[in-house]
């Protein structure tokens, strides 16, 4: 088995399925039972050991900035381009961290 070190979550989209809940929050920090989406996930790639998870934001990026300080592994990666091309500019601007990593819509 493979056990990746690092993980790659791609939160850069407008969420457009989703609005009008989209037009004040993006959809990974959307609450499901009181927590944030994108928190669970973390939590659980916490559970199995990631060391590094990096976030590719880019639509409402401000609002992800609380990350870094509840989850000291967590880096936020910047999608200049969210708007304008798919989840491919998403890998591009984190394509350093590819390594032996998990990437997750």
């Amino acid at each position: 088995m493979i056990k990746a070190t690092n993980a790659i979550i791609m939160c850069a989209g407008l969420g457009t399925r989703l609005r009008p809940i989209t037009l004040e929050i993006p959809k990974p920090l959307i609450k499901i039972q009181g927590k944030p989406i994108l928190e669970t996930i973390i939590e659980k790639l916490n559970e199995q050991q990631i060391d590094k998870i990096y976030v590719v934001v880019g639509y409402k990026k401000e609002m992800f900035l609380y990350l870094t300080n509840i989850y000291p592994n967590v880096v936020l990666v910047n999608n200049p381009d969210f708007d304008k091309a798919n989840n491919i500019s998403s890998i591009f601007y984190a394509r350093k961290y590819l390594n032996n990593t998990f990437i997750i819509e």
